[in-house]
């Protein structure tokens, strides 16, 4: 059963990492949104440079996760029964 609590912690840690990135997206994009209004260029910059930030955190997380996975070989196909 370790093979299937390793997977479900994998996956409860990606889906943290997408909610915390989500939850940061969201909240510059609200403030990338005051900045156009306000023809504000280092607020926008700002915000642009945070959302890349997040999404680059948010690749690396899934990488790594994903590299940190076992890989186990496909099973061999059973063969077909004699009759």
């Amino acid at each position: 059963m370790a093979a299937i609590d390793d997977l479900n912690a994998a996956v409860t840690s990606l889906a943290t990492s997408v909610s915390a990135a989500d939850a940061a997206i969201q909240k510059e994009i609200v403030a990338l949104q005051a900045a156009l209004a306000a023809d504000n260029d280092a607020g926008i910059e700002a915000a642009v440079a945070n959302i890349q930030t997040a999404s680059s955190k948010l690749a690396s997380d899934t990488a790594s996760l994903t590299a940190s996975l076992p890989v186990s070989a496909p099973s061999a196909p059973s063969a077909p029964a004699s009759s």
